[in-house]
């Protein structure tokens, strides 16, 4: 029964008949979590026709549902597609007495998302917590956001971290040094380094390889657009000065990472590593298991 109305509700969702759309938003009050849930996550096709009685709804849902996750679910689609209602961030600020680190979590994106500088000041409060969801919150907002103070938030949590927490942080620590100028990128790669270089499991080490690799290969994509704009301007012009000094500089940057990475390679014992490093593939993806 249960899987046969999922199944319903799965073509439901991406249907644009209306008697489909009426069905899919009567689906939010289903009185299984799960399918609420699955209803809220797939409601983009109901902003046209329903936007807001969904709007609403996803508003009762976040203070009222016993689901944490329907709670969860009913957020991060107001932040998505409502944050720019008038009562967006009394709904976020008030989101923060839920109970659940879930939703928490996601106050803390919506918050920022409608005022920075709030949400940077209540992200703050929560550095300390070592609850994963938060954990990986924080350094996902930080590394858009790209405050360099908050250099101290990333080493403790790499501190604290376990292995499954040290692959995500790895990636979102690589955007935040992205975004970074490069002396500061110079003096903090010795964390990436560091999970690059962890015993814990081979895929562990993978999250510190390729966040080098990334970041190497966006310091190198930031001095070819550096390049063409020299290309366009005399030797002498000041700005032209200012470009070679901006790709001398990103050089050093790239210069590290791969020497980093070569003696990586030295001391690596997995092949499939090893192979990743030969070959510089930032992109390639693997799924992880335990050694």
């Amino acid at each position: 029964m249960f899987l046969d109305r999922l199944e319903a509700l799965q073509d439901i969702t991406v249907s644009n008949n209306p008697e489909a759309k009426k069905t899919h938003l009567k689906a939010l009050d289903d009185r299984f979590w799960y399918l609420r849930e699955y209803a809220v996550k797939k409601c983009k096709n109901l902003l046209t026709e329903y936007n807001q009685d969904l709007y609403t709804k996803l508003k009762q849902l976040l203070k009222n549902d016993p689901s944490s996750k329907v709670r969860r679910a009913a957020l991060e689609a107001l932040v998505k597609y409502y944050y720019n209602e008038p009562d967006a961030k009394q709904l976020f600020l008030e989101a923060f007495n839920d109970s659940s680190f879930r939703v928490l979590s996601m106050a803390i994106v919506g918050l920022y998302k409608t005022d920075r500088d709030l949400g940077m000041a209540y992200a703050s409060k929560y550095e300390n917590y070592k609850n994963s969801e938060i954990i990986s919150t924080l350094s996902e907002l930080y590394s858009y956001d790209g405050d360099p103070s908050k250099i101290n938030f990333y080493r403790t949590a790499f501190q604290r971290a376990g292995s499954y927490e040290k692959y995500t942080l790895a990636s979102h620590y690589a955007d935040y040094l992205k975004i970074q100028k490069p002396d500061f990128v110079l003096k903090n790669l010795d964390l990436l380094q560091a999970v690059a270089k962890d015993q814990s499991a081979w895929w562990v080490r993978l999250g510190g390889i390729l966040g080098l690799n990334n970041l190497k290969s966006s310091f190198e994509e930031t001095n070819k657009l550096y390049e063409d704009e020299l290309k366009k301007l005399k030797a002498t012009e000041p700005a032209a000065l200012e470009y070679r000094q901006k790709i001398e500089d990103n050089n050093k940057v790239v210069e590290r990472i791969t020497q980093i990475l070569e003696e990586l390679k030295q001391t690596e014992t997995n092949t499939m590593l090893k192979i990743l490093m030969e070959y510089n593939n930032a992109d390639l993806e693997i799924e992880t298991e335990e050694e």
